[in-house]
């Protein structure tokens, strides 16, 4: 009579990365089926090929990653690097005749690529992970890599505000870290053009040059307007003071501002009263009585002015010497003839006239 022999299934770790999850020896009997214990142990992913992102220019330091195989458990195998030789929970039998029956866990595996990285730049769109002209989506090689970020650059439309001048380009498509495309310059009647600047009047930064050359290459990362910057140009007013004397002889005027201070003249027997494009306080008027600005300078040449004056008027006292009848005063305009009066009349005499002595002296 013979007895089946008994043998010990022994389970090792093998190439798992800890005997957690190792399963308890099992005990078959020779010629009897036996169900393999399930394969639920773990190893360690194994680090493949380097891959070196470089951002390029984006202000990030290089990211090193690693492309990795990826291991599952999927059955025993009968040495710890063998191949596969039973399913997790196979039925089997007669694996030994007595004895130990060694297995190890198996494990299949799948090399994968990490993700790679999304990286943003501020006026540009990121293009993809390039090792030379070749585009990289993934990499799950052992070979180590270098890929490089490829940015382009966005554009923006950058419009023009000519700020009351004209003939200018409108806007422009500026494109980001580059120079200003050309365009062509506004003009305005009295102004020299001082480039195209974030502000008005000249404030913030500047973009165009005078002569319309790019000043800085494009780096707002959105639509933007631009404004002109103007100065007005500056003319020689001669100040012809009509028979006035010492006061200011020339001014330079600037188109489109106040007329600068002056000393106004002075003329015995004349009041003042400003400064005109035409005599005798015709034409236009730019300087006041009290020599204050009237009206920006609007002329593109140098202009003569013309001081305008009014002749004063004076109480004069007719002293009749013993006369009567005749007028007692009369109101007298500098410069002009004397006005109509009464003579008047003294017996035994004849009326000579008026003079500023007595006796007819003076």
């Amino acid at each position: 009579m013979y007895g089946a022999n008994n043998y010990t299934i022994r389970y090792n770790q093998g190439t798992a990365s800890s005997a957690s999850n190792l399963p308890s020896n099992q005990t078959a009997t020779y010629d009897s089926n036996i169900t393999l214990a399930t394969n639920s142990m773990t190893r360690d992913n194994m680090d493949l090929g380097t891959i070196t992102f470089k951002y390029n220019d984006n202000g990030t330091s290089d990211t090193i990653v690693n492309a990795y195989r990826e291991y599952s458990a999927d059955g025993w195998a009968t040495s710890s690097v063998g191949s596969k030789a039973y399913d997790s929970g196979a039925s089997v039998k007669n694996l030994a005749t007595s004895g130990t029956f060694d297995l190890y866990p198996h494990f299949s595996h799948t090399d994968k690529s990490p993700t790679f990285p999304s990286p943003a730049r501020t006026g540009y769109e990121f293009d993809g992970w390039y090792d030379g002209t070749t585009n990289y989506t993934s990499y799950n090689s052992s070979s180590d890599i270098e890929l490089t970020a490829k940015w382009n650059a966005n554009t923006y439309t950058v419009s023009l505000n000519q700020q009351d001048g004209s003939d200018g380009t409108e806007s422009v498509i500026a494109t980001y870290d580059s120079s200003m495309p050309s365009a062509t310059m506004p003009s305005r009647t009295g102004y020299n053009f001082g480039g195209y600047f974030t502000e008005t009047g000249g404030a913030g930064t500047q973009y165009y040059n005078s002569d319309g050359t790019s000043a800085r290459n494009w780096d707002v990362a959105s639509d933007t307007t631009l404004y002109a910057k103007w100065t007005g140009k500056t003319y020689t007013v001669t100040l012809n003071q009509q028979s006035g004397s010492g006061g200011t002889g020339s001014v330079t005027a600037t188109y489109g501002s106040a007329m600068p201070s002056m000393t106004k003249p002075s003329r015995t027997g004349y009041t003042f009263q400003g400064y005109y494009t035409g005599t005798g306080g015709s034409g236009t008027q730019y300087y006041n009585s009290n020599g204050a600005s009237v009206r920006s300078w609007d002329k593109t040449e140098a202009a003569t002015l013309y001081a305008y004056w009014t002749a004063n008027k004076y109480t004069v006292t007719l002293n009749q010497q013993s006369g009567s009848g005749g007028t007692g005063s009369v109101t007298a305009t500098y410069g002009s003839a004397m006005p109509s009066m009464t003579r008047p009349s003294r017996t035994g005499y004849t009326f000579q006239g008026y003079y500023t002595g007595t006796g007819g002296s003076g």
